[in-house]
């Protein structure tokens, strides 16, 4: 009940943004725009430091066009996605937390912040990045926390598909390449006894792609 009360709550606050035609300033500089996909993979590192963000790019704005229909598609696979990854976290906390409430409460409020809100407003733009990331991420966190490693610290091939999943990540948009830090936080508090030496490698893992991707 709670997961199709937080969907339905979430459908109300931001279906306007793929009911209503419209077009963001950034998204308006780049529909319609010459694709040359080596010239903005090449652009983007050098420019943001994210140089699969170009990939992304191209691909949503190749298939966007000037297609007000299609333009309101790619809005609504956002929410989508969103939706998807708040049902996930709303899971994670319930199970962690006392009642479904307090986890319905918190993920609710988490999804309401402005940092979201914007991610809806420019969802053209934003989804050619912020998607990505934010999944590269949360994968990298499943695999650390509940795949990999029975309790205890990684074999070294495991850590390198971690650093690889938050280095992609990174390539996407440093925004949200850590956005696995929003589910970490609250393991952290409610289990860490049994599990801090690994929350402890992770957030070293993590520094380490940030310095790795700084000095790219």
């Amino acid at each position: 009940m709670t997961t199709i009360a937080l969907v339905v709550i979430l459908y109300l606050m931001y279906s306007p943004t793929f009911l209503v035609d419209y077009l963001m300033n950034d998204e308006w500089a780049n529909i319609g725009r010459p694709r040359d996909l080596v010239g903005r993979v090449t652009h983007h590192f050098f420019a943001f430091g994210r140089g699969f963000f170009g990939v992304y790019e191209q691909l949503v704005y190749g298939f966007v066009e000037y297609n007000p229909f299609r333009v309101q598609f790619v809005r609504f696979v956002n929410f989508a996605s969103l939706a998807a990854i708040a049902v996930i976290l709303l899971k994670f906390v319930e199970v962690r937390s006392a009642t479904r409430y307090f986890a319905f409460f918190i993920t609710l409020l988490f999804f309401s912040q402005p940092s979201i809100q914007a991610m809806m407003a420019y969802s053209v733009q934003l989804i050619s990045n912020s998607q990505p990331s934010m999944w590269l991420s949360l994968s990298a966190f499943y695999l650390y926390f509940f795949v990999f490693g029975n309790g205890r610290i990684y074999k070294p091939f495991e850590a390198l598909i971690v650093i690889l999943l938050l280095s992609l990540a990174m390539q996407s948009t440093q925004t949200y390449a850590f956005f696995s830090m929003v589910p970490l936080a609250y393991l952290t508090l409610t289990e860490w006894e049994k599990r801090k030496v690994k929350v402890r490698a992770f957030l070293l893992i993590s520094v380490l792609v940030a310095l790795f991707s700084s000095l790219l």
